[in-house]
């Protein structure tokens, strides 16, 4: 029997039938079968607002779930791939999902799928099955007995399944339109990316809804899934240099910070916000850190290596006067389009270049445009830096105008967001009135670590 080590789940499609969504998937490893996975409603729909099953696109289901405390929602990953181009699109799933998910994940032998309950074969599996059966009457009875058995017994534990699916009335449908919200304004202007890069990606996920969660449930604890995959903290990456096994320490500040467990971030708890930089350094950093400075708040700053260069004494003052500073990648490159060992170099010579003037290690990275897929997580965790996306833009990169900035912080719900800005005289002059806002609301301003 083949042993299901390495399993890539394909999604192939998502059917409906007398109401009951499921998803058909190809498991393959060694060998590859179809299934038909049972799922609930608010999953499925999540979903179809991302994929477009148009014979061109592959799709396949990521192993990796995450735990949005600011909405309170779970979030999986789906890749959309053709020929060498892929990127990751996040989708609200249920906490059935994620159970039958690990539980695909812990199988290594065929035997073990088929008595998954909420899987069952698809017509063109039961036909082989069948026609195999007429051509070799003389095999073991007992495999036999077993086979014919099997169907009967998925399908009662199937209806089984999917009836607690539906009893969980927990889901919350208002988590929907996440996956509708529109990916292209986070997007530098003038960037050419493929039509399916422009339509939705991680970093404008956590904005598509506009009714917040109630706020009695703001101070309720994580759900418990049994066993939720564990996300890989910072502490367990392995060093990006020897540069990191240096004795050097971070300055003394009394600036608040805020410590990133997991491998990728896009908002933070609530009463917590972030406020980020992009694209620099440039002749606005030292405004932002002064701006910064003046009202205590902490800030982030993601600079692109080359830029690094061009301002080494804005590196060094921003980095001496306590505030946090990962990579924006060497050329602000679309990562998803990049082999695995461009990828790579992207981030460690984006670090290099940081760390050769501050002598500290760059734990953080923010891939450009928020485009990402699995080989840039892989990248970013073998050189020692977590992924740092955000939950709310107020594309100040398009409208370059100070009131429109500050209209869009003050008129969306700001505790546990990441916000992303640019360096820019508007950033610069809306600062300081976003800083007393976010301030009035009983937020800590943080830096990010």
């Amino acid at each position: 029997m083949s042993v299901f080590y390495g399993k890539v789940i394909e999604l192939q499609d998502i059917e409906q039938h007398e109401g009951q969504y499921g998803m058909r998937i190809r498991l393959s490893a060694a060998e590859s079968f179809e299934y038909v996975w049972a799922i609930d409603n608010a999953t499925a729909e999540s979903l179809l607002a991302i994929v477009d099953f148009d014979g061109i696109h592959k799709y396949r289901l990521s192993r990796h779930t995450v735990w949005d405390a600011n909405r309170r929602q779970y979030i999986g990953y789906i890749t959309k791939t053709r020929r060498d181009q892929s990127i990751r699109y996040p989708f609200v799933c249920s906490e059935a999902f994620i159970h039958n998910l690990n539980a695909v994940q812990r199988v290594q032998h065929l035997d073990e799928i088929h008595a998954l309950p909420f899987l069952s074969l698809t017509y063109a599996e039961r036909e082989a099955e069948t026609l195999q059966e007429e051509e070799e009457p003389g095999r073991n009875q007992q495999k036999k007995h077993k086979r014919q058995r099997l169907p009967m017994r998925r399908v009662a534990i199937t209806a089984l399944s999917m009836l607690s699916i539906l009893l969980l009335g927990s889901f919350d449908a208002l988590s929907l339109p996440v996956a509708e919200s529109p990916g292209a304004s986070a997007f530098t202007a003038g960037t050419a990316l493929p039509a399916f890069q422009s339509v939705r990606h991680t970093a404008a996920m956590a904005e598509a809804s506009s009714n917040p969660a109630p706020k009695k449930l703001e101070s309720e604890p994580r759900p418990k899934v049994s066993s939720e995959p564990k996300l890989r903290p910072q502490a367990e990456l392995k060093p990006q240099t020897e540069l990191k096994q240096q004795t050097g320490t971070r300055p003394q500040t009394e600036l608040p910070s805020f410590e990133l467990k997991d491998a990728v971030t896009y908002s933070l708890p609530k009463g917590y916000v972030a406020l980020t930089f992009d694209d620099g350094p440039s002749k606005y950093s030292a405004k932002i850190m002064k701006v910064l400075k003046e009202h205590q708040v902490g800030g982030t700053f993601f600079f692109v290596g080359e830029n690094v260069g061009k301002h080494p004494a804005a590196v060094r003052a921003i980095q001496e006067s306590g505030y946090s500073i990962g990579s924006h990648s060497m050329n602000h490159a679309n990562m998803p389009l990049l082999a695995y060992e461009e990828q790579e170099a992207q981030i460690k010579s984006a670090a290099e270049s940081i760390e050769a003037i501050t002598k500290q290690p760059v734990t953080l990275f923010r891939p450009p445009y928020g485009a990402f897929n699995e080989m840039t997580e892989e990248a970013s965790r073998a050189h020692g830096s977590s992924i740092v996306l955000w939950n709310k833009d107020p594309e100040d990169w398009l409208t370059r105008d100070r009131d429109k900035i500050l209209h869009y912080v003050r008129h969306t719900e700001p505790s546990g967001s990441i916000i992303l800005l640019h360096e820019s005289q508007a950033v610069i002059d809306a600062l300081p009135s976003i800083i007393a806002y976010l301030k009035d609301q009983n937020l800590k301003i943080v830096s990010l670590q």
